[in-house]
């Protein structure tokens, strides 16, 4: 299995985009397209997760979920 980790900075306050993807769950805008694999803990660490945009598609697990994170 391939791996790699991907870092990005947005010019937000953290406030603001913890409120667009603070449920891992669910999908953060239109055409983006969620499947939960696995639930996690109830703060959704642990969750394993499909994400769908277009052609693309990204499994990921999330390691960690919290405000400012």
């Amino acid at each position: 299995m391939k791996a790699f980790t991907l870092t990005r900075s947005l010019a937000a306050h953290p406030d603001r985009v913890w409120a667009i993807i603070g449920d891992p769950g669910s999908s953060p805008g239109p055409g983006v397209d969620v499947t939960v694999e696995r639930p996690g803990s109830a703060d959704g660490a642990g969750l394993v997760r499909v994400v769908m945009l277009g052609r693309n598609r990204v499994r990921e697990e999330i390691a960690s979920v919290g405000p400012g994170y």
